[in-house]
């Protein structure tokens, strides 16, 4: 959850793109965040499944994908939830 909230502090794409391969890389290929891993092998974890980062995870995405859409979309057009024209918010 702390890389999480360093996404949402910061403006700095490398950055961004550093903590979310992190993010992605420490989900024992279940694309899920756990509620603690292991620091010696990532494969050992507690929780598959911890509701309350896995939604703080979705929230960051969508952040993202208003914010930096450049760094998830390949268009980089921004997503706003409920913006009309598709959640682009008439970006097209």
């Amino acid at each position: 959850m702390s890389q999480i909230s360093s996404i949402y502090g910061t403006d700095d794409d490398s950055e961004i793109k550093e903590r979310l391969n992190l993010i992605l890389e420490n989900t024992s290929k279940l694309g899920l965040i756990h509620e603690s891993i292991n620091i010696y092998n990532t494969t050992i974890y507690t929780r598959p499944w911890f509701a309350w980062a896995n939604s703080y995870f979705a929230e960051m995405m969508l952040d993202l994908a208003e914010r930096k859409p450049g760094l998830i979309f390949k268009n980089n057009k921004p997503y706003v939830v409920g913006g009309g024209d598709g959640g682009y918010g008439g970006y097209e």
